[in-house]
């Protein structure tokens, strides 16, 4: 069984990694964000504890879990100069001293402050990177990713994205319906965070129907980056609509739609046949 950490898959520069049995190392600089993967294999692992020694890295105490096969990212911001290190630990059955629990392996992140920090100029301009949906009679999922395009260490606020979803009953037992509300997403340093969490980095913000009958279901987003922008602090989640996202069905004190960023997914389908049948009407973003 193998426990290690590694650079992410997509990373091409910008690590000085290296690894020296079971310590690994990777410097940045002062005021950038790197990620760096956890990462496991072989047999089922029930006491694994990753413990952090700094609050700017994301999500910082991920919860005990049991673990086979995993892979966790970690994002961690280059706050102040020195190592920030990972611990993975295993957790003794009953023993809560995390100072006495036997290291797996561990991660120093040093950051250096003898270089500046990279730096953007022009404005931030925000949009979505989709996945591929995935679609089963009237049941849906399609994860994005926010991309913040010329975003770096000082750029702090909310994304503000509106949603609007809908669901054209043909079924007669069924009713139609409509909703709407604006949802906000953590900017900080340049990253996004779920929800007004100041921890956990986003992973993907996605469009998901579960729907009975038949008929066409649909969601619309346009979202936009509201730099120092802070209302969302003061939103509460909406139950069945928003998840754990903090939302609000009044429209946000300067907010507009000129500007925003789109997507748009509709599907028409009938879950009475068997196997149930759909359709993918029109799939678009960034428009």
């Amino acid at each position: 069984m193998t426990i290690r950490f590694e650079k992410p898959a997509n990373a091409t520069a910008g690590y000085d990694f290296t690894s020296s049995g079971l310590l690994w190392k990777v410097t940045i600089p002062k005021g950038e964000w790197r990620d760096v993967v956890l990462t496991s294999d072989g047999e089922m692992i029930f006491d694994l504890v990753v413990l952090s020694n700094t609050a700017f890295v994301s999500p910082p105490n991920p919860a005990q879990r049991p673990i086979d096969s995993f892979h966790v990212s970690y994002g961690i911001f280059g706050q102040n100069g020195g190592y920030t290190q990972l611990d993975a630990k295993r957790q003794p059955s009953g023993n809560y001293d995390s100072n006495t629990w036997p290291i797996v392996t561990s991660i120093q992140i040093f950051v250096d402050e003898s270089g500046k920090a990279s730096d953007s100029s022009g404005s931030v301009k925000l949009r979505y990177k989709s996945q591929k949906p995935t679609i089963s009679g009237g049941d849906y999922d399609w994860p994005t990713v926010f991309e913040l395009q010329g975003a770096n260490a000082s750029t702090n606020g909310f994304i503000v994205q509106k949603v609007v979803f809908g669901f054209t009953s043909t079924d007669s037992g069924i009713p139609s319906e409509n909703d709407f509300w604006w949802e906000g997403f953590r900017v900080m340093h340049g990253r996004v965070f779920l929800g007004a969490s100041k921890t956990v980095l986003l992973e993907a913000d996605n469009a998901h129907s579960r729907s009975l009958g038949r008929g066409t279901r649909w969601h619309r987003f346009e979202a936009k980056f509201l730099p120092g922008y802070a209302e969302p602090e003061n939103w509460f989640p909406i139950a069945n609509r928003s998840g754990h996202l903090p939302a609000t069905r009044v429209q946000p004190s300067g907010w507009t739609s000129i500007g925003t960023t789109r997507r748009a997914i509709s599907v028409t389908f009938d879950s009475t046949t068997a196997p149930p049948t759909s359709t993918l009407d029109y799939l678009m973003e960034n428009y």
